[in-house]
């Protein structure tokens, strides 16, 4: 019961469950196939829960509208995997996880204390998100000899275009 209440299901009356926007879902019947429904739709409600958690967290705007596409990171994993290149799959888990710490969110420690963040690659002044995977002037430069770099050149105007609504993606 407690699960429902965390994501916005409130008991309207012994055998009915209202979702937080006030509509009746969830009529509990004795048949045992009437009743099928409501697991899928729980399901469904705790994970636009998480997402929507997941989207207050740092470049997490966009995921609270859902679950994001994830293929094309599943299968570059799956190749850097298929390659042995473990460090490179374990370093793609923490960049679609946002755990870099890029210099914008890493200029002040939790002490207080104000650090450089500017970009180790470039100099410039500030080292944010889009410039670390986008825009750095630097990143032409970086070995690329399997083409990885170059063959998402294409994704910068609309990283671009987008980077306010959905830095997550």
């Amino acid at each position: 019961m407690n699960v429902l209440r965390d994501v916005g299901w409130v008991p309207s009356l012994p055998d009915q469950w209202m979702r937080a926007d006030g509509q009746v879902f969830a009529v509990i019947e004795e048949h045992e196939h009437a009743n099928a429904e409501i697991p899928a739709a729980i399901q469904e409600q705790i994970i636009r829960a998480a997402w929507c958690g997941a989207s207050a967290h740092y470049l997490g705007a966009g995921l609270e509208q859902g679950v994001p596409g994830l293929e094309p990171y599943r299968r570059c994993r799956a190749r850097f995997k298929r390659q042995g290149w473990h460090g490179r799959a374990a370093a793609l888990d923490v960049i679609v996880c946002g755990g870099v710490w890029i210099g914008d969110r890493a200029a002040v420690t939790p002490e207080g204390r104000q650090m450089s963040n500017a970009c180790a690659r470039c100099g410039a002044a500030t080292e944010s998100a889009f410039h670390r995977y986008y825009g750095c002037p630097s990143l032409r430069d970086l070995q690329d000899e399997y083409g990885d770099i170059a063959g998402t050149a294409w994704l910068v105007q609309r990283a671009r275009d987008s980077w306010d609504r959905w830095p997550c993606l």
